[in-house]
């Protein structure tokens, strides 16, 4: 049985101010360093000539980092804009484990229920595999603006295929709902934040888990409502209408069932339940959680070293 110390601290109530701006390239410097194993490896051209190589190594940090760096990228800075709220949870894996996760808050601000709801999965979570999948979530993103789903047509919730490379996901405002979720969980903010969470879960699982419940390639691809193209589908019955769509879908709406009641999950779908519970046992004890609440000027964005060290190499792109 897990034992949950959970400590709850609010840092700033400077509600009518904003944060610092985020790091950007300006703040930067570039050092070439071959010897150095973390240095950031490009790729560049062997023809370029002295003045093209340098704007072009330039130019491909600026790729790369922005690829991995949320924010460095100015198209994810200008889509969320500030934060207003952030909320840092710190779980502890048994005597030395930690997991560190940043919850941004770009748009309403949050209750105390949504908060507990995200410290509740993520303790939950990282009690599988010793918390080695849920190191992969550093950032969750409560967003400002809407966007359509494209399997129903309807706002999405949330999503989590978008940013794996900043290791994030982002939840919308239709998924902070507090209504009854499409699997029959209670909550769906709290479902919708296990639902994605799930696609980080089901990464490495995705194959067996079509061939154990009978997903399997359309003749034919059909077009879902909300405009993608649907390549997979199975006789088996699945834990919503939505998790029918798509295998990817099916996996992580049954994680969340998982994540969240269990027992509901053995008991309607027995077969999912059993692959789950050997693949991701709930095993680990998570002795101590806190959650820290910052807001206004308190807020720490998160950066990397100002110094950024690069090798190139110089091989011929095909």
């Amino acid at each position: 049985m897990a034992i949950y110390f959970l400590s709850m601290i609010n840092t700033s109530e400077a509600k009518g101010y904003r944060p610092k701006e985020y790091q950007n390239f300006d703040d930067l410097r570039f050092v070439c360093d071959d010897d150095d194993p973390n240095a950031v490896v490009i790729n560049i051209r062997p023809s370029l000539s002295d003045d093209e190589l340098e704007r072009a190594i330039i130019t491909a940090l600026k790729v790369k980092l922005a690829g991995e760096c949320w924010w460095l990228s100015d198209k994810i800075k200008n889509e969320l804009g500030l934060p207003k709220e952030q909320t840092t949870i710190t779980a502890r894996i048994g005597e030395a484990d930690t997991i560190e996760v940043d919850v941004y808050n770009f748009g309403e601000s949050l209750s105390d229920q949504h908060k507990a709801q995200i410290v509740n999965i993520i303790m939950t979570a990282a009690r599988i595999n010793n918390g080695e999948i849920i190191k992969k979530v550093k950032y969750i993103f409560i967003g400002k603006t809407d966007k359509q789903n494209e399997l129903t047509g309807e706002l999405t919730s949330g999503e989590a295929t978008l940013r794996n490379n900043y290791q994030a996901i982002q939840i919308y405002p239709h998924g902070l709902r507090q209504d009854k979720h499409r699997t029959g969980l209670p909550s769906s903010f709290e479902a919708t934040v296990a639902h994605e969470i799930g696609h980080v879960f089901g990464d490495k699982l995705l194959a067996d888990w079509e061939n154990e419940f009978g997903w399997k390639k359309v003749e034919q691809a059909v077009i879902a409502p909300g405009g993608r193209a649907i390549q997979k589908t199975t006789s088996q019955p699945c834990v919503s209408d939505y998790a029918a769509f798509d295998p990817a879908e099916d996996l992580s709406d049954s994680v969340a069932v998982y994540l969240l009641d269990p027992e509901v999950l053995k008991r309607i779908h027995p077969g999912k339940f059993k692959f789950l519970e050997a693949h991701l046992p709930i095993l680990s004890e998570v002795v101590h959680v806190k959650s820290e609440n910052k807001s206004g000027v308190d807020i720490k964005l998160p950066s990397i070293d100002n110094t950024v060290k690069y090798k190139v190499t110089r091989k011929k792109i095909m």
